[in-house]
């Protein structure tokens, strides 16, 4: 029956709109808002550029989802998620997240580290989508430190979380490795002390 067109199952559907937001978060990772394009999106992603408006009003609201989803299917959400008062498991979850500054960017890379400069130059909506995704790791960090002190803690978090994203955002940006290295040892050291402190 030529000409005859089927509708798209609710599955395929979901998974053309998984794609297109791994190929997002990997290529505004890389490049930024600005320098990523729809039809280079949708090539990336095997797709069409008329395929994008079945799924997303426009890139912006494709930039808010590709951040939440980033952060939803980060190493962090998904190993660490249900780890409680645990300063060992800390210390390893710093050391993985801050090993991003050595990695090549991809579906598991976290977007508050490689878009925390391009997100701050973006729309309310994307920078609430942002501060979202920032609240949550302060909250995972918040239940795996060991520290009683609840306001302690908090801060403790809040100040881990910090290190770690700016540790990567800075280590990525210099052109030194040994300095970037060092940074990164530095701010593994602080958080450990962070940590450590009753």
């Amino acid at each position: 029956m030529g000409g005859l067109i089927l509708p798209l199952t609710k599955v395929h559907k979901q998974e053309t709109r998984a794609r297109i937001l791994e190929q997002a978060i990997f290529l505004f990772s890389t490049k930024g808002f600005d320098q990523v394009s729809i039809d280079e999106l949708m090539s990336c992603a095997g797709l069409t550029r008329g395929g994008f408006y079945a799924h997303f009003k426009n890139k912006n609201e494709l930039y808010v989802e590709a951040i939440l989803n980033g952060v939803r299917k980060s190493a962090i959400a998904t190993n660490y998620l249900k780890v409680v008062d645990d300063n060992q498991v800390l210390n390893e979850l710093v050391r993985n997240y801050l090993a991003q500054v050595s990695t090549v960017t991809g579906p598991s890379a976290c977007p508050l580290a490689f878009l925390v400069t391009d997100v701050a130059n973006r729309e309310a909506e994307v920078r609430d989508a942002y501060t979202i995704s920032f609240k949550g790791l302060v909250k995972i960090l918040n239940r795996i430190i060991a520290i009683e002190d609840e306001p302690k803690r908090e801060a403790i978090a809040r100040s881990i979380a910090t290190l770690m994203i700016g540790g990567v955002a800075v280590g990525r940006a210099l052109n030194d490795p040994q300095a970037s290295q060092e940074l990164i040892d530095a701010c593994y050291k602080i958080a450990g002390m962070l940590a450590a402190s009753a």
